[in-house]
């Protein structure tokens, strides 16, 4: 279950076309309206927050780099 139940909720009126609320419906194994498009905007923010980690410059982040931070961590 996701977190956004202890969340503030915000109630609006969107214009979602027949077909593509069914599709998700279906997508997300719901008959609930609401619950296909909360998971849907949900699994999109998933997608962007791990588009932005692969588009990081991970280069500096070596076995050494990550040995050194764990170091200065105390681990």
């Amino acid at each position: 279950m996701s977190r956004s139940y202890a969340r503030k909720l915000h109630r609006t009126t969107i214009n979602v076309p027949e077909d593509v609320l069914v599709q998700a419906q279906e997508a997300f194994d719901t008959r609930s309206p609401t619950v296909a498009i909360r998971r849907a905007l949900e699994e999109a923010v998933a997608r962007h927050h791990r588009q932005r980690l692969l588009d990081m410059d991970w280069s500096e982040l070596t076995p050494e780099a990550v040995d050194e931070m764990r170091r200065s961590r105390g681990d």
